[in-house]
């Protein structure tokens, strides 16, 4: 599996000045993305800009990564970043800091774990609700 070390960089936009300001927080964004060089220099130039955000994401294997991110993170190459999305916080994106491929015990796990939950796991979880009404009893005091 591929193991990514990830930053978060938000754009704040608060939700009562989310009309105002939204396009030019998108410009913003989007300024930053095509000047991005690296992860290490990412805070130093976010310190320059009002109300961004830069979180550490830290190392983060191929089926944990969010769903909603999965696709973009997965076609970014290591240096790079995501492109610019809208979210209820504001306006980010997410720079891949690196990409390896890692093949050891805990990957392995992941990997096999990712794969049980997208086929047994409902097939497990209506048995097991199906059990559980079976076995439940009402009781009125």
């Amino acid at each position: 599996t591929t193991e990514y070390i990830l930053q978060q960089v938000i754009f704040v936009v608060p939700e009562a000045r989310r009309g105002q300001i939204l396009g030019q927080r998108q410009r913003e964004a989007e300024q930053m993305r095509s000047r991005f060089t690296d992860c290490g220099s990412s805070r130093q130039f976010a310190a320059s800009l009002r109300d961004v955000s830069v979180r550490d994401l830290g190392r983060i294997m191929q089926p944990e990564l969010p769903p909603d991110w999965k696709e973009q993170i997965e076609s970014t190459s290591a240096g790079r970043t995501t492109g610019v999305r809208t979210t209820d916080r504001g306006v980010e994106f997410i720079a891949v800091c690196s990409a390896q491929q890692v093949s050891d015990d805990r990957a392995a796990e992941m990997v096999f774990r990712a794969e049980d939950q997208g086929e047994g796991m409902s097939a497990n979880a209506e048995e097991f609700m199906k059990e559980l009404k079976d076995r439940a009893r009402v009781s009125y005091r």
